[in-house]
């Protein structure tokens, strides 16, 4: 059996995915998202990794995400404050 450290394997992982928001799965998923929250959630995403789904929430809408590698930490702090 192979096993490996879940943590190092995102923080060592160069470019998994798009940051696009127009990808045809990431329109399906920003839209399944925008079906099912309301103004003035509260949103935990968890993994949210480069903020693909961060075109989903309202500005009204609180979100806490967290991720597990630091790598992704920052561009998704990033994505918030470009929003």
């Amino acid at each position: 059996m192979t096993s490996y450290d879940v943590i190092e394997y995102w923080n060592k992982r160069d470019n998994p995915n798009s940051k696009n928001p127009n990808e045809r799965n990431t329109l399906k998923h920003i839209s399944f998202v925008k079906e099912n929250i309301h103004l003035n959630d509260k949103i935990l995403d968890y993994g949210p990794g480069v903020g693909r789904i961060l075109p989903a929430y309202s500005e009204n809408n609180m979100v806490t995400g967290y991720d597990v590698s630091s790598k992704y930490k920052e561009i998704g702090r990033a994505s918030c404050r470009d929003r």
